[in-house]
């Protein structure tokens, strides 16, 4: 996008050459007469005082936005998006930690089969450990 002094370059610009334009238009619209013959009367003028200001531009272009830089996240484990507090254009800073919920269902179920197979195996171990126990005091007392 142009810069202000740019555009306000450009507003002068066009401005200029709409006047030279209107300009040489009404001098080839008048009858060839009025070139040579000078007017009857003098024709009343109205005059202002020139100021600078402001103009409101607006322009509309065909073309693509693109980010200056832009980078893939990734997670260590996957899931389903629950709560991402970014929105598409924020901007971060290097380094900065973005937290993100992830729907909890499916990692619950894993973390619950975990735990089952976590105390099926520490039984398992305390009837192991209680039966090999139980026949080494029998060994000793026959």
């Amino acid at each position: 996008m142009p810069t202000r002094k740019a555009q306000n370059q450009l507003m002068r610009f066009s401005m200029s050459f709409v006047v030279l334009l209107m300009n040489s238009f009404l001098c080839l619209m008048r009858p060839p007469y009025a070139l040579s013959q000078p007017s009857q009367s003098p024709t009343p003028v109205a005059v202002g005082t020139v100021v600078e200001q402001s103009v409101a531009t607006a322009m509309e272009v065909v073309g693509t936005v693109g980010p200056y830089l832009a980078t893939t996240l990734s997670a260590e484990i996957g899931g389903l998006t629950m709560r991402f507090d970014l929105k598409e254009g924020d901007a971060v800073q290097e380094g900065q930690t973005i937290v993100v919920q992830l729907k909890a269902s499916d990692l619950e179920l894993a973390l619950a089969e975990a735990q089952a197979a976590y105390s099926r195996a520490k039984q398992e171990a305390h009837k192991l450990e209680t039966g090999a126990a139980s026949r080494e005091d029998r060994r000793k007392a026959s």
